[in-house]
């Protein structure tokens, strides 16, 4: 799992939402969230920035910090 990966799957999981919950919000198929937290699949800028204002964090938090 990857970095980033990883905090993607905390903000979700701090969150209480399924990979499909999130994946309704964001138009996408749940695979596509497991995809981006297993780090399959790289999550592109733009859903990226969409993912940090969904959960009111920055970007530098999903990519550098650790989200508790």
């Amino acid at each position: 799992m990857s970095f980033i990966g990883e905090n993607l799957r905390l903000l979700r999981e701090s969150a209480w939402m399924t990979c499909r919950e999130l994946a309704y919000e964001f138009d996408v198929h749940h695979a596509t969230i497991s995809n981006w937290e297993s780090g399959k699949l790289e999550i592109s800028d733009e859903r990226l920035e969409e993912y940090a204002d969904f959960f009111g964090v920055t970007i530098e938090e999903i990519m550098y910090g650790v989200i508790r």
